[in-house]
């Protein structure tokens, strides 16, 4: 055999070896995300009651009424005692499942779990969802101007290894996915919840415990400033729905097609010499922190957009810049432009930015801004320029 014809062989044999490869993930993800639909593992069988942690809101409340909705009864841990009444009478209202509630601030450490412990006992915990977290800044921040954190699984591991049967789900984020510079904190105990998921299925799959991690992008949130909901961006009880069904088809999943696609995206595009590069955090440091009051004046502005023009959707929105335009920064559901005029920025259906009367007009664009991500950088950058170049 000739060289030339050996290397055709390894080149077949290669090209023949990643069209499987490409294959089984494809037919994995269809699996998970739309058979999943149809072929759902009924939950009741790891136990009757399922344990939620960060349960008042977001996708913690989502997954308890989820849980619910599938036949469980639910304990809520969460820290606001009035918010875990006001869920619990939900659940109990609206699907008839009998509710716990267990108030306990995680910020305090590991003084809270003997507390918790007395709680669970003798109660057949079936499910864990471990999804109590915060994110610990409103803008981006270096280490050493961030607080610490902690959280929980032990208490509820022995019972289910002892009954050879039990679900445990970790939420984490794809933050976690790849370092994110100026999120290090949030960014590296998002990567351990997946390390210490995957090693805990590895350990304890041979004795009937399930642990799945789940990535998630963006989801409407409080904690994502409950941004608008569209395309990429899930609602927390769609988001838990779906998440929900990929139990027993996937031990590792980002709980929706949308989720999957844009971490693949996110992977391909954002490689890590770029996330790592002096560049992007110097910009990245220059994104105007966004307060309470803006996040309130934002959605003002909003509401009157839509009560202006009915036709025109929340994400419509038309830029009047009152000053030379110095930086910009996507966040909570608005372009924040911070110009040399005391106003940052100027919201209309109708009026021409005086500097543009001259030059091109400003064209309607379609932003659906939430809390930043890579995607919303770019897309900011490219408005930045074109209004720059509107400007000369």
């Amino acid at each position: 055999m000739s060289l030339t014809d050996m290397l055709a062989t390894v080149g077949g044999f290669t090209l023949v070896f990643y069209l499987l490869k490409l294959a089984w993930r494809c037919w994995c993800g269809f699996r998970e995300y739309v058979l999943s639909e149809h072929w759902q593992v009924d939950l009741r069988t790891y136990g009757q009651w399922a344990v939620v942690t960060g349960a008042t809101s977001g996708i913690g409340k989502a997954y308890a009424s989820e849980l619910a909705q599938r036949g469980l009864n639910v304990i809520l841990v969460s820290r606001s005692e009035d918010k875990l009444r006001m869920v619990a009478k939900e659940i109990e209202n609206e699907y008839g499942r009998k509710t716990r509630t267990i108030q306990v601030d995680f910020t305090e450490g590991h003084s809270i779990y003997p507390a918790i412990a007395k709680e669970l006992e003798g109660l057949e915990i079936g499910i864990l969802v471990n999804n109590v977290g915060m994110i610990y800044t409103d803008s981006f921040a270096c280490f050493l101007e961030t607080p610490d954190a902690e959280q929980m699984t032990r208490l509820v591991l022995p019972d289910m290894i002892e009954r050879g049967t039990g679900l445990i789900i970790n939420i984490s984020s794809a933050v976690g996915v790849r370092p994110q510079p100026l999120l290090a904190l949030y960014s590296a105990t998002k990567i351990f919840v997946k390390y210490f998921s995957q090693c805990l299925h590895a350990e304890y799959k041979s004795k009937g415990i399930s642990v799945q991690c789940v990535v998630p992008v963006l989801v409407s949130t409080n904690m994502t400033h409950n941004m608008e909901v569209n395309r990429f961006v899930k609602s927390a009880p769609e988001f838990a729905r779906e998440a929900l069904n990929t139990v027993g088809h996937s031990s590792y999943t980002s709980g929706c097609l949308s989720h999957a696609l844009q971490n693949v995206a996110l992977t391909v595009l954002f490689p890590d010499w770029f996330r790592m590069s002096t560049f992007l955090i110097r910009n990245l440091k220059k994104l105007p922190k966004m307060g309470k009051s803006d996040r309130r004046v934002c959605k003002e502005n909003q509401r009157d957009l839509c009560s202006e023009d009915p036709m025109r959707g929340p994400a419509d929105r038309r830029l009047c810049v009152s000053g030379p335009v110095q930086s910009y920064g996507p966040v909570s559901g608005c372009l924040v432009i911070v110009t040399a005029a005391p106003a940052r920025l100027k919201m209309s259906t109708s009026e021409t930015p005086p500097r543009l009367k001259k030059q091109k007009r400003l064209q309607m664009y379609r932003l659906e801004w939430g809390v930043w991500n890579p995607w919303q950088w770019v897309q900011g950058k490219l408005c930045f320029l074109l209004l720059m170049d509107c400007l000369k």
